[in-house]
């Protein structure tokens, strides 16, 4: 991740993961708008479910990490994937937590299959209801050990 954000990372804790969400809507943050609005640049616009370019992608996991407060947890766009490096060089964040791809729906297989959830009817729903975000609850609450490299 890039620039100066709006608080660190919660290195060398653990976290539960709370709940998901399959087509969400973004909203940036106050101090995105800010920034760009200081930086002379348009502020970002909140993105739709299932919009072109919404920054979350099609699912996000929100977690719990002790005094921190609650982080999101989701897929990065195509275009910032190459800021995700293994070495975390910055270690703030805006509110969420970014991951390739690639390893963020094998994240969202396993935490789905493990709460019950049925992939194909989940993605059935989706498809019927394509601007409207599905919240899920997790009954099985898995941790999340976020640690420092």
């Amino acid at each position: 991740m890039k620039g100066t954000l709006s608080r660190a990372l919660p290195y060398s804790r653990v976290g539960e993961v709370t709940k998901a969400a399959l087509n969400p809507s973004w909203t940036p943050t106050s101090g995105m708008i800010r920034r760009a609005i200081r930086s002379g640049k348009r502020p970002p616009r909140p993105s739709a479910p299932g919009a072109k370019g919404n920054p979350l992608g099609g699912f996000k996991l929100y977690f719990l990490i002790g005094g921190n407060g609650e982080l999101g947890l989701h897929a990065t766009t195509p275009e910032h994937e190459a800021e995700i490096s293994e070495a975390a060089p910055n270690r703030q964040t805006n509110g969420c937590v970014r991951m390739r791809k690639s390893d963020m729906i094998a994240m969202e297989e396993v935490v789905l299959f493990q709460n019950g959830y049925d992939m194909g009817a989940l993605l059935s729903e989706i498809g019927s209801r394509p601007t409207k975000p599905i919240f899920l609850t997790l009954r099985d609450r898995p941790k999340v050990i976020y640690l420092d490299e």
